[in-house]
């Protein structure tokens, strides 16, 4: 949400890939948060996970339920922080206990781009 990054005193980005600038000034409409506002910017993969990035990976229902169901009382939520983020030791790890299956079942099966525009740059 731009509202959040411009009240924020530092963003970092999260991004899948990252691209040369040719790429992101093709289609200049797509840049939501300028990069005046940006402190730092990361690439990690599946580093919104598990939430979707359109073209890379879908929404991962299976785990925002096992969040809501694992999660109801203190004990329970103290259990799932320590497994999926007190006790994650890197990205690496994290994606390891996900599980590849898990992962290849997220994954863009079929991209659908869009109709080439021009935008008279």
């Amino acid at each position: 949400m731009i509202e959040a990054v411009r009240a924020a005193k530092r963003v970092m980005v999260v991004a899948e890939e990252i691209v040369e600038p040719e790429v992101i000034a093709s289609d200049p409409n797509r840049t939501v948060i300028p990069g005046f506002l940006v402190s730092a910017v990361v690439e990690s993969r599946y580093g919104a996970h598990p939430s979707p990035v359109q073209g890379y990976y879908k929404r991962d229902d299976a785990f925002f339920r096992q969040y809501h169901e694992q999660t109801k009382a203190k004990a329970d939520s103290d259990s799932w922080l320590q497994r999926w983020v007190y006790g994650i030791a890197d990205r690496p790890a994290y994606m390891n206990q996900l599980g590849a299956c898990r992962v290849e079942e997220l994954g863009v099966r079929q991209h659908a781009y869009a109709a080439q525009t021009d935008f008279g740059y």
